[in-house]
């Protein structure tokens, strides 16, 4: 790739001409980009960040992405500002993207960028389309009214595209989520468990599991696997698609609720994530899925619960969601509702996934999944207080993404991670 290169110091002023010429740039985003390409420049590679710049056949720097590699997450690389404003801004953005994708300067990488209108830096989205990213995901208005987050993905070489039945309804509600990095949670999943657990991981529980992408992505690290779920749709497609890897691992698959107690050889790692565990639906529910994953996980070990954010079944909150995940010419839309003035007595919440699929362009729905969910959705000393009342727990701690140091309540925090010990059992008596 001729025309893109690695930025050196040398560029620095030619590269905030070209942020300085960006037309109707707020003043703040300006300093923002301004200071990661400071950053990208004076110290590459520091904490992943690097720069790459194209050049015209003038040889005048036309465009430049910073990219950041993504923690614990192997060979992926995020696009975080990226800024083209001549007439060939899409071939600039297009060199660009084929050199991170394919190798040119770096290993092969999939790229992800999460894009607003700002960081790239007002130029058209289609833009992205044209130079071979996909569209992974959207979040309607993130930035502000009309400015979308919008999740663009370019699979490195080294990935390949799944097979997708949009006339499955599990298939649906699990191509819904694949924008997640599921390497990356498991990287995280084993990062909690080696701080904070005394158990070396061989064997792994996901309750709530589905179609068992975090117990795929740990058998890539040879640990084995036990996926519950209630929903036999699912843990056939989990079982399916486990098969089709052709694992060296094993995993066991369960048909269960998640208060109910599950009759396997313990594991040194457990989890609920993306909200599952909130389904139970009642405190006491609540108090039978902890003790169901005490009597499941060996003392030493770890139980993370990715549970959704207290605030979010309030008005002040984000009570609804919309996404778009594409593959090939599908579109997957998804709706997400927390009904929060139909919140019950006892402090529940009633919930709405609503899932169709539909060519792109087109209105006509090709599948569906529809889901409504009474949820229990404690805060922070509720969590506490369920955990005092199971017992056979050290509450470790909450955290607010998927990293060791992230504190829930700190700024910029988006998530609530409870993570928990299961106490030896002469510490239980």
């Amino acid at each position: 790739m001729s025309g893109v290169r690695a930025a050196e110091r040398a560029d620095l002023d030619a590269l905030e001409a070209l942020v300085a010429a960006v037309p109707d740039m707020p003043a703040r985003a300006r300093d923002a980009a301004r200071s990661a390409l400071r950053g990208a420049v004076d110290r590459p590679a520091a904490d992943g960040a690097n720069c790459l710049v194209a050049f015209g056949d003038d040889g005048a720097a036309r465009a430049f992405a910073c990219t950041r590699a993504v923690p614990l997450a192997r060979d992926t690389t995020d696009i975080e500002w990226l800024v083209a404003i001549d007439d060939d801004a899409p071939s600039r953005v297009r060199d660009l993207v084929a050199c991170l994708r394919d190798g040119a300067l770096f290993a092969p990488a999939t790229v992800r960028f999460l894009s607003g209108r700002w960081q790239r830096a007002g130029l058209d989205s289609h833009v992205l389309d044209a130079a071979g990213m996909t569209r992974a995901g959207a979040i309607d208005s993130f930035f502000g009214r009309g400015d979308d987050l919008v999740v663009f993905v370019a699979r490195g070489a080294r990935r390949a595209a799944e097979a997708f039945d949009p006339m499955s309804s599990a298939a649906l509600c699990d191509a819904a989520f694949a924008y997640r990095d599921f390497a990356f949670e498991r990287d995280f999943l084993l990062a909690c468990a080696a701080r904070h657990g005394t158990r070396r991981v061989r064997r792994a529980a996901s309750w709530g599991c589905w179609a068992g992408r975090h117990l795929r992505a740990l058998a890539e690290r040879g640990i084995d696997g036990v996926g519950i779920d209630e929903a036999s749709a699912a843990l056939a497609l989990a079982e399916a698609a486990y098969e089709a890897e052709e694992s060296a691992s094993r995993a066991t698959w369960v048909l269960s609720r998640l208060d109910e107690s599950v009759q396997e050889t313990p594991v040194d790692l457990s989890f609920a994530m993306l909200s599952a565990v909130h389904r139970v639906g009642s405190a006491e529910s609540m108090v039978r899925h902890l003790r169901s994953v005490a009597d499941l996980l060996a003392p030493g070990g770890v139980h993370v619960i990715e549970a959704t954010l207290p605030v979010d079944a309030t008005p002040e909150g984000n009570a609804r969601t919309v996404w778009t995940e594409r593959r090939g010419d599908l579109e997957i839309t998804s709706r997400f509702h927390i009904l929060i003035d139909r919140r019950t007595a006892r402090g529940a919440v009633p919930t709405v996934l609503d899932v169709r699929c539909r060519k792109h362009g087109s209105q006509d729905v090709i599948g569906s999944f529809h889901q409504d969910e009474l949820w229990l959705v404690p805060d922070a000393e509720g969590w506490r207080d369920l955990v005092a009342r199971a017992g056979r727990f050290d509450f470790v701690g909450i955290l607010g993404d998927f990293h060791l140091d992230v504190a829930w309540d700190q700024p910029g925090a988006w998530r609530m991670i409870v993570v928990l010990r299961r106490v030896e059992e002469a510490s239980a008596r």
